[in-house]
């Protein structure tokens, strides 16, 4: 008998279809410009959709603007930033990052915002964006 799931868990289950919709789109924005560098999100579970994809739209932005070489010709082909939203609500948000380079790779420890007196806004994410790219030691 297959296993049932109640509303919490089929909203869970959309959300995270949803996620992973916006995500693939990303990811082809990426081979569509030629660019070499791959980025892939992860959701944990029970991370809202629309969190998860407005921080990872915000790594990819930090990335277009901060890295122009991956987008050249001659960068590296296969770079590889893995972005994992583990935990989310209205006021915080914690996500960890590897990546992978030629043979080299990184990773960053968790990092959290969290706002008091506010919800996240696209300025928050790109901070957290940039301190997971610094803590990471990704090659520039």
């Amino acid at each position: 008998m297959g296993k049932r799931y109640g509303v919490a868990e089929q909203n869970a289950g959309r959300a995270m279809r949803r996620v992973s919709a916006v995500l693939a789109i990303l990811c082809w924005a990426q081979a569509v410009s030629a660019a070499p560098l791959v980025l892939v999100c992860h959701a944990a579970d029970g991370v809202p959709g629309a969190q998860a994809t407005a921080f990872c739209e915000a790594v990819a932005l930090f990335l277009s603007e901060t890295d122009p070489v991956r987008g050249k010709s001659g960068a590296r082909s296969g770079d590889t930033i893995e972005v994992t939203v583990l935990a989310a609500e209205k006021r915080s948000l914690t996500a960890a990052l590897t990546w992978r380079s030629g043979g080299a790779s990184g990773q960053s420890p968790p990092l959290s915002v969290t706002v008091s007196d506010a919800l996240l806004a696209p300025h928050i994410y790109r901070q957290l964006a940039a301190a997971l790219i610094n803590e990471s030691d990704w090659p520039t």
